[in-house]
C-alpha cells in the first residue's frame, strides 16, 4: 500500500507539471513557470478586454503575492496545529521564569555568605522580574507579538522575491491554455493536493508566507544558499528583538499595575514598593542610619508637590535597571529560542505532517474507488453518492434559536443583527451574526461581478454555491485572532467624515468582517430586492488567501500607495493598525517612503506632484517607540488627541461579526486616549489644507462621539449605554422612545413584572409535572414487560404500586 502514496518529490513534480515544467526539477519551478506564462500585468488581457475587469484580475493576484490559495481542509489542519502552539507557548512562557528562579536560587546558595551591595541589587532584580513575569498576560503577549512577528516574515519572503527576476507565484502564472474563468475556479476551490505542492516548494526556497503559523526560519531547504541563510538569520535577529521591545512594553504596563493600590493589589496594599525597589538599585538605603531614615521621611513629606514628578522619575529609573540587566536578557534568550524549537516542531509535525497524512489518505481513497470501478452500482445510485459526498464537503449554515428571535421575510437591520446563525463543518461551530453573513455574501458577489464577463450569470451563480466554504475558512482563520481589541475598528461615522472632507475611500487595516461598506438596497425588475456596493470595500488585510475574494487587496506593506492614489489625482488612506509598538513604527517607517522626497528612482516625479496623506488612529501611549515616531514624523501636519475621560468615543468591536445586541452590540467605548495623526506630503497640504482655525477636530470628535450616525446605528449605541447605566442606575431615561404614544411609553409596574415571573414558573413546573407523568407510564409499561419475561413476579409488582401510590400521599401532605 505504501507504494501507492505520493511522496515529497512525487507532489513537486506535480507541482511543475501544473505550472509547464516536465523536468520534475523542482528549484527550477519559479523560472520555468516565468518562462512558460505571462506577466501578472498582461494575465487580464486573456478572456475579455473589459478595463475595470483587468484592473479587478491585476489586484486580485497582486493579493495572492506571498500566500498560496487556501481550502477547508487544510485551514482545519492549520487551525489545529495552531491551537496546540498557543497552548504550549503559554506553559513555554510560565515555566521559563519557574526554571529561571532555581537556577538564580542555586547560584545564592554557592555564592559566599557576606553579601555586597551589588548581591543585593541583582537579587533585587531578579526577584522583580520574577514577579513582573508571572503577572504579565500571556495571552495578550502572543496577540501583539504574532502581528510583528508575521510582518517580519512577510518583508523576508518579499526580499527573497526581488533576488528572482520575473518572479511569479505558480498560482497566479496563466499559461496560453489556462483562462481567467479556470483561474477563479483555482484560487476559489483548489485541491488539496495542488496546496500541498505549492507549500513544500516554497517552504524549501522561502517564497511564501505562512499566515498564522510561526516559523523558525524563511527557507527550510537543507542546502539554502548564502544569501537564503543571510536572511535565516536576518529573520532570527529581527524576531528576538521583537520579543524584547514586547516584553519591555508589558512589563511596563505590569509594573505600573503592581507599583500601587489597583485591581492587582491586596485590600489596597502595594505589591512593589517603587520607593524601596528604587534605594535599593541606587545602593543609598543600605549605608543610611536610622536618624538617616528618619530624616528622609520628614523631607518627602515636604516635597509632596513634586511627588508625581518623582515617582515618573524612579519608574523609568527602575524600569531602565531592570531593561538593561543581563537577567532579563538571559530569559528573554532562553524564551526566544524555545519559541523557535515550539515553532519548528508545530509547523513540522502538528502542519505539514498531518497535511501529508490527509493527502495520502485521499489518495488511498481514489486509487480504492477506481479499483472497484464502481462497483456495479446503476447511474440513480451513482448520482445519490456524488450528492451525498458534495454535500458532506459542505459547511452547513443554521439559524440559531433564541428568544428573540423574530419571524417574517422582512427584517430590519437590528433585527438581522440580533439573529445568529451557526456554520459547522466535522465537528467545528462558528458563530456570525445575519448583518455581517450578508455582507460578506455581497461583497463575495461584487467581486465576482468584477471579474467576471457581463452576462455571465450562470458562472457567477456556480461560483456563488462555494460561499459557505469560504464562510467557514474565514470565520475559522479570525477565530485564531483571539485579541478582539487587536481587530477593532473606528466607526462608520469617522469614516463618513473622512470621506466627505478628503475623499478618503480605503483602509490600510482592516477585514471583511469590519471594513466600511455603504450599501444601498436595488428593486430588480421580477420583484425581488438585491444589494449592490456604492461605497467603500477598498481595504488591505493580513489574510490575503482567506480575504483576496472578499475584496482584499492584501498586504499594506506590499501596496504601492503612489500609483493607486495617481489614478485618482490624489489619495487619502485610513489606518487603524494593529495596537503594537513595533507595528506601527515599522508602518509608519514604510509610509515615509511615499511620503518623502524623490530620492528613489521609482515614480520619483509622482511623489512631488500626486497629493498623498494618510489619516492613523492609534492610543495615545506616549511612552510606545510607536507613537513616538508618529509624532515625530517630518510630515505630520496635524494631532488630534481624544481624551477617554473628557472626549467619550467608540470602536467597533472586533468580535462585531458574532455579537448581537444583547451581548454588547458592535460598539463599545474606547478604554484609552487615542491619538489621530495626519500625515501628509507637500501636494496633499496645498488640496487638503489642515488650519489650526478649522472645524475638523470638532467635526472628527463628533463622528467618533457617535454624533452623526443615522437612526438605525443610534439604537445600537442606546443599547450599549443602557447595559452600562443599568449596572449602576436601573432607571435610564434613554430608552423612552419619543415616537410612541404615552400609554406603551408607561413603565410597567412591580406586580405585573412579578405575574409573568409567575406564568413563565409555572408554565415550566407544568413542562416538568408532565415529563414526570410521562414517565411514569413508561415505567409501568417497563415493569409489564419485565412480568411478562418473568423477571418479576406478581408480588415484586404490586409493592412498587404500593411504594408508588404512598409516595404520591406524602407530597399531597406536604403540599397541605
Amino acid at each position: 500500500m505504501a507504494s501507492h502514496i505520493r511522496g515529497d518529490d512525487d507532489v513537486l513534480a506535480l507541482l511543475n507539471e501544473m505550472t509547464g515544467s516536465g523536468d520534475g526539477v523542482s528549484s527550477n519551478l519559479p523560472e520555468t513557470s516565468a518562462a512558460n506564462t505571462r506577466d501578472v500585468d498582461d494575465a487580464t488581457t486573456h478572456t475579455h478586454n473589459d478595463s475595470s475587469s483587468n484592473k479587478a484580475y491585476t489586484s486580485l493576484l497582486s493579493a495572492y503575492k506571498l500566500s498560496p490559495p487556501t481550502n477547508i481542509h487544510v485551514e482545519i489542519i492549520r487551525h489545529r496545529a495552531h491551537e496546540k502552539f498557543k497552548s504550549n507557548f503559554y506553559e513555554l512562557f510560565r515555566n521559563c521564569v519557574a526554571s529561571h528562579q532555581s537556577t538564580s536560587v542555586s547560584t545564592n546558595m554557592t555564592s559566599s555568605s557576606t553579601t555586597n551591595k551589588d548581591d543585593i541589587r541583582n537579587q533585587c532584580i531578579r526577584s522583580t522580574i520574577n514577579k513582573l513575569w508571572k503577572a504579565m498576560p500571556v495571552h495578550s503577549i502572543w496577540e501583539r507579538f504574532q502581528f510583528t512577528l508575521k510582518s517580519c516574515e512577510a518583508d523576508c519572503v518579499r526580499e527573497v522575491h526581488n533576488q528572482q527576476s520575473n518572479f511569479i507565484q505558480p498560482w497566479c502564472s496563466i499559461s496560453a491554455t489556462i483562462s481567467n474563468d479556470q483561474l477563479i475556479q483555482h484560487l476559489i476551490n483548489p485541491s488539496i493536493h495542488e496546496i500541498q505542492a505549492y507549500i513544500l516548494h516554497g517552504r524549501n526556497n522561502g517564497t511564501i508566507w505562512e499566515p498564522l503559523l510561526p516559523v523558525s526560519t524563511i527557507s527550510s531547504s537543507s542546502t539554502t544558499s548564502g544569501h537564503h541563510e543571510e536572511i535565516n538569520q536576518k529573520y532570527k535577529q529581527a524576531t528576538l528583538q521583537l520579543l524584547q521591545e514586547e516584553i519591555k512594553f508589558q512589563m511596563r504596563r505590569t509594573f505600573k499595575q503592581l507599583i500601587g493600590p489597583g485591581r492587582n493589589s491586596n485590600k489596597g496594599s502595594e505589591i512593589l514598593s517603587l520607593d524601596k525597589l528604587y534605594d535599593t538599585l541606587l545602593g543609598g538605603e543600605d549605608n543610611m542610619t536610622d536618624d538617616g531614615k528618619k530624616r528622609k521621611k520628614k523631607e518627602s513629606k515636604k516635597k509632596r508637590k513634586d511627588k508625581h514628578i518623582d515617582n515618573v522619575n524612579k519608574e523609568e529609573y527602575v524600569l531602565q535597571t531592570i531593561y538593561k540587566s543581563t537577567s532579563l536578557t538571559k530569559l528573554t534568550n532562553k524564551l526566544h529560542k524555545k519559541i523557535m524549537y515550539l515553532a519548528e516542531d508545530s509547523y513540522s509535525i502538528n502542519f505539514i505532517n498531518e497535511l501529508s497524512k490527509f493527502c495520502n489518505r485521499l489518495l488511498i481513497e481514489e486509487q480504492h474507488q477506481s479499483n472497484n470501478g464502481g462497483g456495479g452500482m446503476s447511474k440513480k445510485k451513482k448520482k445519490k453518492k456524488r450528492k451525498q459526498k458534495s454535500s458532506s464537503s459542505m459547511p452547513k449554515i443554521a439559524l440559531v434559536e433564541n428568544d428573540n428571535s423574530t419571524s417574517g421575510s422582512r427584517k430590519t437591520n437590528n433585527q438581522q443583527q440580533q439573529q445568529q446563525l451557526m456554520v459547522s463543518f466535522q465537528g467545528i461551530s462558528l458563530r456570525i451574526n445575519q448583518v455581517h453573513k450578508n455582507k460578506l455574501y455581497s461583497m463575495y458577489q461584487h467581486k465576482l461581478s468584477t471579474l467576471l464577463p457581463p452576462g455571465e450569470v450562470d458562472m457567477i451563480d456556480e461560483y456563488l454555491q462555494q460561499f459557505p466554504k469560504l464562510l467557514f475558512n474565514i470565520l475559522l482563520r479570525y477565530d485564531a485572532l483571539e485579541g478582539a481589541g487587536l481587530q477593532s475598528a473606528i466607526p462608520s461615522s469617522v469614516f463618513d467624515y473622512l470621506n466627505s472632507r478628503f475623499g478618503c475611500n480605503f483602509e490600510c487595516f482592516a477585514s471583511p468582517f469590519n471594513c466600511w461598506l455603504e450599501e444601498e438596497s436595488v428593486s430588480s425588475s421580477n420583484g425581488g430586492s438585491s444589494s449592490s456596493l456604492v461605497r467603500g470595500g477598498n481595504f488591505g488585510s493580513v489574510f490575503a488567501d482567506t480575504d483576496a475574494l472578499f475584496g482584499s487587496r492584501g498586504s499594506f506593506f506590499g501596496m504601492d500607495f503612489v500609483n493607486m492614489a495617481a489614478g485618482d489625482g490624489g489619495g487619502c488612506f485610513q489606518a487603524n493598525p494593529p495596537f503594537a509598538s513595533e507595528f506601527i513604527q515599522r508602518m509608519c517607517n514604510y509610509m515615509h517612503r511615499f511620503l518623502g522626497d524623490d530620492k528613489d528612482n521609482d515614480g520619483s516625479k509622482n511623489k512631488k506632484t500626486t497629493p498623498l496623506m494618510f489619516v492613523i488612529f492609534v492610543p495615545a501611549w506616549s511612552e510606545s517607540i510607536g507613537w513616538k515616531t508618529l509624532s515625530s514624523s517630518p510630515h505630520l501636519t496635524k494631532h488630534i488627541l481624544l481624551s477617554q475621560k473628557d472626549d467619550i468615543h467608540y470602536y467597533s468591536e472586533g468580535t462585531q461579526h458574532r455579537r448581537t445586541l444583547d451581548n454588547g452590540g458592535p460598539y463599545r467605548i474606547a478604554s484609552f486616549d487615542t491619538s489621530v495623526f495626519f500625515l501628509q506630503n507637500e501636494a496633499a497640504k496645498k488640496k487638503w489644507p489642515l488650519l489650526e482655525d478649522s472645524d475638523d477636530e470638532t467635526r472628527l470628535k463628533a463622528a467618533f462621539a457617535m454624533n452623526t450616525v443615522d437612526e438605525k446605528k443610534k439604537v445600537v449605541v442606546k443599547k450599549i449605554d443602557g447595559t452600562q447605566k443599568k449596572k449602576k442606575k436601573t432607571n435610564s431615561k434613554s430608552s423612552v422612545n419619543p415616537e410612541e404614544p404615552m400609554e406603551k411609553q408607561q413603565p410597567r409596574d412591580n406586580a405585573s413584572a412579578i405575574s409573568d415571573k409567575q406564568k413563565k414558573r409555572k408554565k415550566k413546573h407544568n413542562q416538568g409535572s408532565s415529563k414526570k407523568k410521562r414517565l411514569v407510564s413508561g415505567g409501568n409499561d417497563e415493569m409489564s414487560i419485565l412480568q411478562s419475561m418473568g423477571i418479576l413476579d406478581e408480588s415484586d409488582v404490586s409493592k412498587v404500586e404500593e411504594k408508588g401510590e404512598s409516595g404520591k400521599k406524602k407530597k399531597r401532605r406536604h403540599k397541605r
